[in-house]
């Protein structure tokens, strides 16, 4: 009976986790014997599921009934969409603020290396708190004018949302996935010498060194261009078949062979002026080394995170979505 498993689904998605399983069990049998009772005896037909899940009423009053005290400041029914928020707030917001920071510290002669080490930690603290604080106080306002009428007679079995798929793919992990492609398309580009030397002031150095270009700058505008066009193929199919499963899979290969390549065989990657531009005005000598480390922490980073996507695309596909 789908009827009845979207309406429980529709009731439990509202608990916390730990409630949802128990309640999921309770409920379903509860109604398969409300069902029993009106079949008589006979098979139950759809309409005696539908006039059944209507005298039950709507799911969301339901669910205060198994609720325990609430003692969240997020309600179940908004906390994943306030997780995914947070995560998206955190992976773009507050990195672009730090390097911001950080440009705009770094040139400058009265920084030391510690000191300048004690204004970016500030500014993330400052940055998490705020994007933490303000994403949180909406969602709290957010649920709160959002209660639900006293009356509901308006709601039948019809407005139930459908079962979500095993394989579904995440709207707001995808979403993610278009900002970060669309931010390295333009970072790429902007490595372009033609289109850097157009935008940029003639003091202030590209940050690639210039062995990058042609092959490894456009070999990275490549594998960016393929990875928007995954993702916008993910958010339009929305689940994990074997078109979506095939194209991370080698995309992220792609992306594996392309960074762990560029960091073993290319040196620098970064311009040697920028290393220049910061060995004096931090006096630093060894800050060439020093941003060849970061760059190797940031490649394997990436590649850690390739290495989870394949992963997570592959389970998820065997798991609910090979058709």
């Amino acid at each position: 009976m789908k009827l009845l498993d979207r309406y429980v689904h529709d009731v439990t998605r509202r608990l916390p986790e730990k409630q949802r399983k128990d309640v999921a069990l309770e409920l379903t049998a509860e109604i398969s014997e409300m069902v029993d009772a009106q079949a008589k005896g006979k098979s139950p037909t759809k309409k005696q599921v539908y006039d059944v899940l209507t005298q039950l009423g709507n799911p969301s009053r339901l669910a205060e009934r198994y609720r325990d005290n609430p003692r969240y400041l997020i309600s179940p029914e908004y906390y994943e969409l306030y997780i995914s928020l947070l995560k998206l707030m955190c992976l773009i917001i507050i990195p672009l603020i730090v390097f911001i920071a950080w440009m705009s510290q770094v040139m400058s002669v009265n920084h030391t290396v510690l000191s300048l080490m004690g204004v970016l930690i500030g500014v993330t603290l400052e940055a998490t708190v705020h994007v933490v604080f303000w994403s949180t106080l909406s969602f709290v306002v957010v649920q709160k004018l959002n209660k639900l009428p006293a009356e509901d007679e308006d709601w039948t079995p019809d407005d139930l949302p459908e079962l979500p798929a095993a394989s579904a793919i995440s709207r707001s992990d995808s979403y993610m996935a278009i900002v970060w492609s669309v931010f390295a398309i333009i970072a790429t580009l902007y490595q372009v010498p033609v289109v850097y030397d157009f935008l940029s002031p003639d003091d202030v150095p590209q940050f690639f060194a210039p062995g990058m270009w042609p092959g490894w700058t456009l070999g990275l505008f490549v594998i960016s261009i393929l990875g928007l066009i995954a993702e916008l193929i993910k958010l339009r199919v929305g689940g994990w078949n074997k078109l979506t499963t095939t194209a991370i899979v080698v995309l992220n290969s792609l992306a594996i062979v392309f960074f762990l390549s560029a960091l073993y065989f290319v040196y620098p990657i970064a311009n040697p002026e920028i290393s220049k531009i910061i060995a004096e005005s931090l006096d630093r000598p060894n800050a060439a080394q020093s941003i060849q480390i970061g760059i190797q922490i940031f490649v394997y980073v990436i590649v850690a995170l390739n290495v989870w996507e394949i992963s997570e695309a592959i389970i998820k596909y065997r798991k609910g979505g090979k058709r």
